[in-house]
């Protein structure tokens, strides 16, 4: 293995290749293109400072958790079924001057009768079966985070999959990540309603090759799941060509939101920048319907053998009275409640 950094602290693993898995690394898997999404944990900690302890819960080098307390100030324990990774996690601890537990088995079972302020899992691939253990181990108003690299399930490429671990049919096209992720958020307030308790989104976003969901785990009922058909509309039944069952609500709280002061980094760093931008973006966004309008598709429909740019059409339709923006979860995608005839009046303006 060999010796990495990133954020305030040093760590022995093997860094994978240049893709979005484990490749070809041996030993403690660490995937440094995942640094972006630790940057905007270490903001997102700052920000809420959870109560109690967080649990690393698939651990590998541990530098997740490391930066966590390095860097959030947090109290982490960490797991992995890795004796190698194990040993690891225990090595980089000593290494930065850190003390914590770390837990050597089965992450199901370690959460087995145990109760954590917040928990995260980030598992290769996807989360659905930790799901279950996972809700019932965070604390009453604890945070959880799930990711998910399932993007080919969640996004619409295996439809009969995402039915069969999540229970809810995805929907291709420009929403499709959005929409993987809604699948996802309504995976978890199922598992929440099962323990008497309802979620709030803090933060949930695409970025790369991955999806990302934190939320709140309180006491009551959840809203209803919802359907969501090719048009963007919603529905409260299945039918042929309509994605979910889905969290039809918003994707993060804006209280939640670092700010500027909170982000790891320094200011005018690439990576720093590119999480400014994201959470600008995710954040003007928010208020708006669930899915996405496809922008060259507004352009075909008028007629448009050019598409304006997506700001210009953006601006067209708020000066309409139209709520628009643009979107985290797509170039080419537009958030609008404004109906087909806007949108083309809006392009046709420009």
């Amino acid at each position: 293995m060999k010796l990495q950094r990133e954020g305030a602290v040093e760590f022995e693993a093997e860094a994978s290749g240049p893709g979005s898995g484990p490749g070809r690394a041996g030993g403690v898997f660490y995937n440094p293109a995942m640094a972006f999404a630790r940057d905007l944990h270490i903001a997102l900690w700052r920000k809420l400072a959870p109560a109690g302890t967080t649990l690393d819960g698939l651990a590998a080098s541990g530098v997740r958790g490391l930066r966590l307390m390095a860097e959030a100030g947090a109290a982490v324990e960490f797991c992995d079924c890795s004796p190698l990774a194990v040993a690891a996690i225990r090595a980089n601890l000593s290494r930065n001057s850190l003390a914590a537990e770390v837990h050597e088995g089965d992450l199901l079972e370690v959460l087995e009768g145990r109760e954590f302020g917040a928990l995260d899992i980030d598992p290769f691939g996807t989360p659905a079966r930790f799901l279950p253990a996972a809700v019932r181990a965070v604390a009453e108003r604890g945070v959880l985070g799930v990711a998910a690299t399932d993007t080919a399930v969640l996004c619409g490429a295996q439809p009969r999959a995402c039915e069969r671990r999540y229970g809810a049919l995805p929907l291709a096209g420009v929403a499709a990540k959005e929409i993987g992720l809604r699948v996802l958020l309504g995976a978890i307030a199922r598992e929440a309603a099962a323990t008497g308790r309802a979620v709030t989104p803090l933060l949930c976003y695409v970025e790369g090759h991955h999806l990302r969901a934190w939320v709140r785990l309180v006491p009551g009922k959840s809203p209803p799941l919802r359907w969501l058909s090719r048009e963007m509309a919603l529905y409260d039944e299945p039918a042929r060509g309509r994605a979910g069952p889905l969290w039809a609500g918003a994707l993060g709280e804006p209280a939640a939101f670092p700010d500027a002061a909170e982000l790891p980094g320094d200011a005018a760093s690439p990576r720093r920048r590119r999480l400014e931008r994201l959470l600008t973006t995710l954040h003007a966004e928010l208020p708006g319907p669930p899915g996405l309008w496809d922008m060259n598709e507004m352009a075909r429909a008028v007629g448009r053998g050019e598409t304006p740019a997506r700001e210009r059409i953006v601006v067209a339709l708020r000066a309409r009275g139209w709520f628009a923006s643009s979107s985290i979860f797509h170039p080419l995608g537009i958030r609008t409640d404004a109906p087909s005839d806007e949108q083309a009046a809006a392009v046709q303006s420009l």
